[in-house]
């Protein structure tokens, strides 16, 4: 809400485009938030199915996004084996 609301939320959701949210996506991937990039979008896209289910939009813009921005790199950590 936060972060989706003030960028796009004036907007009605069959209104907003690809181009618009991955601009919004691209300033957080570019201060190396990436995790926050990713949850945003996921959230996004529920949004936007949940619009479509609904009547209220008719595709996805999220879905043209995938692979646009990069993932965060995966850490794994070492099993306690005690």
């Amino acid at each position: 809400e936060k972060v989706a609301i003030p960028a796009l939320g004036h907007r009605p959701v069959a209104a907003i485009t690809s181009p618009e949210v991955l601009a919004m996506l691209r300033r957080y991937e570019d201060a190396g938030k990436l995790e926050t990039a990713k949850r945003i979008k996921v959230k996004l896209s529920a949004v936007f199915r949940f619009a479509i289910a609904t009547g209220r939009a008719e595709t996805d813009p999220t879905i043209a996004l995938r692979g646009a921005i990069k993932s965060p790199k995966v850490r794994h950590h070492a099993a306690i084996t005690d």
